[in-house]
């Protein structure tokens, strides 16, 4: 296949071009398995090759896409509001988190259960509901006034006349708070670890449970987050820091 088919003239395409062509094709064969199955004769090699090469670059991309949306959903973590940073694990308005969607803390050099919602998401979610019902609102009543059945919206607020449907409004962020920077065990103030020091039938050296040597803090969006994987599980269960929660051993709970 000449490099003018390619093209559309005469022009000799850049490599950036040149790939995008060759992956549109690849989609196709990708898509169409009649299309995989010639089989005979120069062309057919020549098939096989292209396939090979391409299903190896799919690879290649699918991994790195993944890499960098771990790298990016894992933990990046956003900035605190003022007064969140002092916040106790449930305490200060904060509340449990559903441990089906968000069973441990994002970042994979964590992946404690040590974490639960802001007070602020109570609220983000309030305004967001009100803020998707209205707009609905205003679509619909565009709709029916591009259909001569009513009158035109207007902007709530600005009184503005709506000349087009409007874009969805962009949602207040929700986040997931980890607490694990404030838990440790400190014989000299009486502070202990959130479970003691104990976990599985096992007691740790003061100061030696993983829990006690986290320093995380991630806050991270809700829609950001990325679960545990086998390579990174939650630890410890959330049912162990729900038992010790109910106890009254372990100080970091208390209002700060």
């Amino acid at each position: 296949m000449s490099v003018s088919r390619f093209t559309g003239g005469s022009q000799r395409p850049g490599k950036f071009h040149r790939a995008q062509k060759l992956t549109e094709i690849w989609y196709i064969f990708r898509d169409i398995p009649e299309l995989r199955n010639v089989r005979g004769g120069t062309r057919s090699n020549s098939l096989e090759l292209f396939i090979d090469v391409m299903e190896r670059h799919q690879r290649l991309a699918t991994n790195r896409v993944e890499a960098n949306t771990t790298s990016f959903k894992a933990w990046k973590s956003d900035k605190m509001p003022a007064g969140e940073a002092g916040r106790r694990y449930l305490k200060g308005g904060g509340v449990m988190l559903d441990k089906i969607q968000y069973p441990c803390c994002p970042n994979q050099n964590c992946r404690h259960t040590f974490i639960d919602g802001p007070p602020g998401n109570a609220t983000a979610s309030e305004i967001n509901r009100d803020s998707m019902s209205s707009y609905g609102a205003i679509c619909d009543a565009f709709r029916l006034f591009k259909k001569g059945l009513g009158l035109q919206p207007t902007v709530p607020g600005t009184g503005e006349l709506v000349t087009k449907m409007p874009p969805a409004p962009k949602p207040i962020k929700r986040y997931l708070r980890c607490h694990c920077r404030q838990n440790r065990a400190d014989p000299r103030t009486g502070q202990k670890c959130v479970v003691d020091c104990f976990y599985n039938g096992q007691r740790f050296p003061v100061g030696k449970f993983p829990l006690c040597l986290c320093v995380c803090d991630a806050y991270v969006p809700l829609n950001n987050y990325l679960g545990p994987s086998s390579q990174y599980p939650p630890f410890p269960t959330s049912r162990v820091i729900e038992r010790a929660c109910a106890t009254p051993h372990a100080p970091i709970l208390s209002a700060a």
